[in-house]
């Protein structure tokens, strides 16, 4: 009785993971058909304009990290990437470009971090 309780959770755990994972890619979906080509240069401002606001808020951080909108990451959400990039073209302007390090920028820990790792460990490079 109890392996029948245990698979029958796990089932709906894998059910549940299949929907939001379903839904995320809907969401996604949708915008990259709307952004087209666009959409990796649009997401990017999304971040970083996130990014700009909430550095210093770790709150908000975790709340990207954690939160959601029905099934789909409050981060991966059309509303709040659309939001975002409005944002972003503001704050950057539409002519910015970025060097796809994550959205921190290259003056950063991070990007130090990942310049020290490539220097250290150079068959590890993307």
């Amino acid at each position: 009785m109890a392996k029948e309780g245990h698979a029958i959770e796990s089932k709906k755990q894998a059910d549940a993971l299949a929907a939001a994972t379903k839904a995320r890619e809907d969401a996604i979906g949708k915008l990259k058909t709307e952004w087209a080509q666009d959409f990796d240069k649009n997401k990017e401002y999304s971040v970083r304009a996130f990014k700009e606001f909430a550095k210093t808020n770790p709150e908000a951080l975790q709340l990207i990290e954690t939160a959601k909108v029905g099934d789909v990451p409050l981060g991966d959400h059309p509303a709040f990437l659309k939001v975002f990039h409005q944002i972003g073209l503001k704050i950057f302007g539409d002519s910015a470009t970025f060097s796809n390090d994550g959205g921190g920028g290259e003056n950063t820990p991070e990007a130090a971090e990942r310049k020290q790792a490539a220097m250290m460990f150079p068959s590890m490079k993307k």
